[in-house]
This record gives structure tokens, C-alpha cells and sequence, in this order.
């Protein structure tokens, strides 16, 4: 992914993991049906398998932004704030 990232000069997170998994996956397979003394179509397919990778590259993400907030647990009675007023304030003691 990073040899073909290099190649195209982008940044190695656009390169799809998955794309790459399934084209390393293919031409392990095809090194296999060949002798391992032919290094020129060894060679030849791992560039040919960089150039599939590359012609998959996937679109380029927009920028995201979660702000991070916090959840309130769910309660019967309504969350008294400092601008909430309900009523006058008691202006006596209560006798006892």
C-alpha cells in the first residue's frame, strides 16, 4: 500500500485496505503457478498489481467534525438551570 501510494504520490490512507488485500491475494496466487526463477514476471506482476491498486483509489473524503457532547441520563423531574424561575423566592421563615 505504501509502495503504491508512493507511486501516485497521495497520501497512504486513501490506498483501500481491502482493494489491496484482494489484489495481493490474486497475484500470490499467480506468483505460485510460476517458477521462482523468472524474476522479470515476478517483478512485472507486482508492478502490474501496484497499477490495479492505484486505479482503485477511492475518492477523496470530505472533512469531518464531531463536536463531542455529553449525554444526560433521562430524568421524570424537568433540570433546574439559573435563568429558570418558577416563582417569588419565600420571604419568611416558617414557624415550627
Amino acid at each position: 500500500m505504501f509502495q503504491a501510494a508512493d507511486a501516485a504520490t497521495t497520501d497512504p490512507d486513501r490506498v483501500s485496505f481491502v482493494a489491496a488485500l484482494r489484489i495481493s491475494r490474486r497475484s500470490i496466487a499467480q506468483q505460485g503457478a510460476y517458477p521462482s526463477k523468472t524474476k522479470n514476471i515476478i517483478a512485472r506482476l507486482w508492478r502490474h498489481a501496484i497499477d490495479e491498486l492505484l486505479a482503485r483509489l477511492p475518492p477523496p473524503r470530505q472533512s469531518r467534525a464531531n463536536p463531542r457532547v455529553v449525554k444526560r441520563k433521562y430524568t421524570k423531574w424537568h433540570v433546574k438551570r439559573a435563568t429558570t424561575t418558577t416563582g417569588p423566592s419565600p420571604t419568611a421563615i416558617p414557624s415550627t
